[in-house]
Formats: structure tokens, sequence, C-alpha cells
């Protein structure tokens, strides 16, 4: 790692990605078994993933482009 904001953008970028990836399985699995016995858990577990992708992954992945566009603003200063 050439600086610290550089460190950082990796992990935000890289929790952004584990949250989208876990949010992305969370989907596919309301998809294929939609609630068993009660069809309103497949629903919200569905909800539950789109929300932890807006909330959480989406936001992170904003941020760590930010990071990464500091970090070459910088390398370019130099």
């Amino acid at each position: 790692m050439r600086n610290p904001r550089e460190a950082m953008a990796w992990l935000v970028t890289g929790t952004g990605l584990l949250i989208l990836a876990l949010s992305a399985g969370l989907f596919v699995l309301t998809l294929v078994f939609p609630g068993g016995e009660s069809p309103d858990a497949g629903g919200m577990l569905g909800g539950i993933a789109i929300l932890a992708f807006l909330l959480l992954a989406l936001p992170l992945l904003i941020l760590g482009g930010v990071l990464f566009a500091f970090c070459e603003r910088d390398t370019e200063a130099d």
C-alpha cells in the first residue's frame, strides 16, 4: 500500500463487495426457496436483502470509489 488512504479505500470497497455478495446470495435463496410453510418469510428475506444492498453495500461502494479517486489525485500531485 502506498498510503493509509489507499488502504482505507480497499477496506471500504472490500466490505461493500462482501455485503453485496451476501445480499445477492440471500436474494437468490429467497427466489429458490420461497419460504417453505410461511410464504411471507421469503418476501421478508428478499426485502432484507434489497435493503442491505441499498443501505449498506451501495454507500460503501460509492465511498470506496471516492476514496480511490482521492488516492489517484494524491499520486498525480507527487
